[in-house]
């Protein structure tokens, strides 16, 4: 009778249209229902009288599984502080927020309490409020604490933080995902802030980015082969350190007021064109494509759009600041004052207000009509 290591796909960026995916593999059934990771319809073939070659195979399998098997007892007797045979919630903690597999403890509270009780609650099958070993052994197959050292995660986010204030914002991470060959929409975008950016700042901090890498959406080595290329091509000095940059020809996704000001405080004597918008606006999203080709051809304004019921900072702006009375609305500052503006999904109109405000060497040869 043959123990049989079982492999599935996992796609790994639990998200409309990222296929990011890894192999895992497993001497134990998994749920085909888990609610973290999807596998895909996998069949194994076991056969029936296995030749030499066939059963080193299984072999070699079983010396490595069993080897793991090993290392998670041995983590787990180490996390078991009081030795009862179980972890409790503390003790679970402390080992989820670890590093290397759960080699390097770690200092940082980063985990969230609420994502700390889902776990507990996805991986204790007897409903005991604890961990046993074979609840742990189910939930390290499932590979839910981080791999890589602590110093290799502050890399990745340095990386990505190409403003240097200390945060990654929607921006930066539309930057690395179309780096890495997984372009996002805005509306995948502003998912991953929603489930990401816990505090709702409209930054990612660093802890906050460790969960991201937990919940598999990122790969390490991926963002370490980034920080390679990216630093092989930098050579430019460090610029004062902002929270949001755009660029011509681009729309920044922003997250708060804060970096509204930011855009408009970095470009002065420009034209920043911001749309708000919402996210179950029909006419917003149907006007998305036109306001991409105002950036492109309106090279030298700035082009912002936000969703106003992304978070607390981007209601008060929706609500409270811009009075936004329908979507989509745009509204045209220069240096921080506001100029024009126009309502719903005309491009005739935006244009038309849009040139009325800009000077003559600002123009243009072509038009978004044209």
């Amino acid at each position: 009778m043959f123990r049989v290591s079982i492999c599935r796909t996992v796609d790994r960026a639990r998200l409309p249209g990222l296929q990011h995916r890894a192999q895992t593999c497993s001497l134990q059934r998994v749920s085909s229902s888990h609610p973290t990771l999807h596998f895909r319809k996998t069949s194994v073939a076991i056969p029936a009288a296995p030749d030499q070659n066939s059963s080193s195979e299984y072999e070699a399998i079983d010396s490595g599984n069993n080897r793991r098997l090993a290392d998670y007892v041995q983590l787990f007797k180490a996390a078991d502080t009081d030795g009862n045979g179980k972890l409790d919630k503390e003790e679970l903690h402390t080992v989820l927020e670890s590093f290397e597999g759960g080699k390097e403890s770690s200092l940082q509270n980063w985990l969230p309490n609420d994502e700390m009780e889902r776990i507990l609650l996805e991986y204790d099958a007897d409903k005991s409020g604890d961990i046993t070993i074979d609840e742990f052994t189910s939930m390290m197959q499932d590979r839910i604490i981080l791999e890589g050292k602590l110093e290799e995660y502050e890399a990745a986010f340095r990386a990505v933080d190409t403003s240097g204030n200390g945060t990654v914002g929607a921006t930066e991470i539309a930057e690395l995902f179309d780096s890495i060959g997984q372009p996002m929409s805005y509306m995948q975008l502003f998912r991953v802030m929603e489930k990401y950016d816990k505090d709702g700042s409209g930054q990612i901090d660093f802890k906050e980015f460790l969960n991201m890498f937990r919940d598999q959406l990122l790969d390490l080595q991926d963002i370490l082969d980034y920080v390679k290329i990216s630093s092989a091509e930098s050579t430019s000095a460090p610029s004062e350190p902002r929270l949001i940059s755009v660029d011509p020809g681009s729309v920044a996704l922003i997250f708060s007021g804060e970096e509204l000001d930011d855009i408009m405080e970095s470009n002065p004597g420009r034209v920043v064109v911001v749309m708000a918008s919402l996210t179950w606006c029909r006419p917003c999203k149907g006007f998305q494509r036109t306001f991409q080709r105002f950036a492109d051809v309106y090279k030298e304004c700035r082009f912002v759009k936000f969703y106003g019921n992304s978070n607390e900072k981007t209601k008060a702006l929706f609500k409270d600041r811009l009075r936004v009375k329908g979507t989509p609305w745009f509204f045209l500052f220069r240096d921080g004052e506001e100029v024009g503006g126009s309502q719903g999904s005309n491009k005739s109109r935006l244009e038309e207000n849009l040139r009325s405000v800009l000077r003559e060497d600002e123009l243009p040869e072509q038009t978004v009509a044209s």
